[in-house]
């Protein structure tokens, strides 16, 4: 039984190189993914706030809300960034 070790090898260099685009593709696409998401986050967060400054409550139950809100957004984004490590 002999083997042509040429073609072998060049099918497993060929098999390598369309591994490492597809692992490169899922990584981009996880990227933007998680890019997305942080943006979405963001958005809400503002989105809060700007909600918090129209209701024109009192300075104490504004701080309160202020750091709800600001806590969401932490909690959130800690939940985005562990889900992509």
């Amino acid at each position: 039984l002999k083997v042509n070790t040429t073609e072998l090898y060049v099918r497993y260099q060929a098999e390598q190189k369309h591994a490492a685009e597809s692992k490169t593709q899922a990584l981009e696409q996880a990227r933007r993914d998680k890019d997305r998401q942080v943006d979405n986050a963001k958005r809400k967060g503002r989105g809060r706030r700007a909600a918090i400054k129209l209701t024109g409550s009192n300075k104490l139950t504004k701080k309160l809300l202020y750091k709800q809100a600001s806590n969401a957004l932490k909690s959130e984004l800690e939940r985005i960034h562990k889900r992509y490590q």
